[in-house]
């Protein structure tokens, strides 16, 4: 688990076991324990004011353990649902995850609770602060074949004659995706003779999906980190806002989506 003041995210890796030097709160007879072994009631009841990591293997209840952190949270520690920010990898496991915890707590609405993927979680955030990052609220999300062919376009409007480059269309997204996985725009780029089309490419694709209001996945995450970066006060707003960071199989976080994550804990919290 992942501490902001009193604020926690859950990640999982090899064993059923939670980290050492945790004093559990007194466990009671909650429902939402009743289906779990020891280990995973100390995870769930955990303090919440220090950082908690939680080990365990595959199958071994992972996510039924942050739904249930979850609902703990709500019904014991005075919680609010827009208080929280918890991050899962697929789309099924929020939806999952939000329809069990309304039924262990149905009398909490959950709406403004920040529930989803990395990417669905973006989403929400540009789409509230649009304006800022120069987009309008209806922007499109594209796909990787979405991407493909704007590409083509860019290489077929730009340069008639295919044997000007060989660089594959697809090698191209895959260079650009790394790049924005990196952190890094085309201007970022250190150029040399191997990336300098891919570089030139990159720009003229930068371009075009923000004159054509689409963002890629990658753009979703790069933006949002960029955006808490330049504007201080709105990092300040959402670290505050955010008491609890709660991260499902957080060993597979990448270095871009923990960046965005350290832009919402407080300076003086820790891992």
């Amino acid at each position: 688990m992942y501490r902001k003041k009193k604020t926690t995210v859950i990640s999982t890796t090899t064993t059923t076991t939670v980290t050492t030097d945790i004093k559990t709160n007194e466990i009671n007879d909650d429902k939402f324990l009743h289906d779990l072994n020891s280990e995973q009631k100390r995870a769930v009841t955990c303090p919440t004011n220090q950082s908690t990591l939680v080990l365990s293997g595959a199958g071994s209840g992972k996510t039924r353990v942050l739904t249930s952190r979850i609902a703990y949270l709500l019904n014991n520690c005075d919680v609010k649902p827009y208080q929280i920010f918890a991050v899962t990898f697929t789309n099924k496991a929020a939806l999952e995850m939000r329809h069990r915890i309304s039924s262990i707590l149905p009398g909490i609405q959950l709406n403004d609770m920040w529930l989803g993927t990395f990417h669905g979680l973006a989403n929400r955030f540009l789409r509230i602060h649009c304006k800022m990052v120069g987009l309008k609220s209806d922007f499109i999300i594209i796909d990787p074949d979405d991407q493909l062919s704007i590409v083509k376009r860019i290489l077929k409007e730009e340069f008639k004659e295919t044997n000007f480059y060989t660089d594959k269309p697809k090698a191209i997204i895959n260079f650009i995706n790394k790049c924005k996985d990196e952190g890094k725009r085309s201007t970022d780029i250190m150029i040399n003779h191997e990336n300098r089309f891919k570089q030139l490419i990159y720009s003229k694709y930068e371009t075009y999906i923000q004159q054509e209001n689409k963002l890629d996945f990658a753009e979703l995450i790069l933006l949002t980190k960029e955006l808490l970066e330049k504007e201080i006060d709105l990092q300040v707003h959402y670290s505050k806002k955010f008491r609890f960071i709660l991260i499902d199989e957080f060993q597979d976080t990448s270095t871009l989506q923990m960046d965005w994550l350290k832009l919402m804990i407080d300076r003086d919290n820790h891992f």
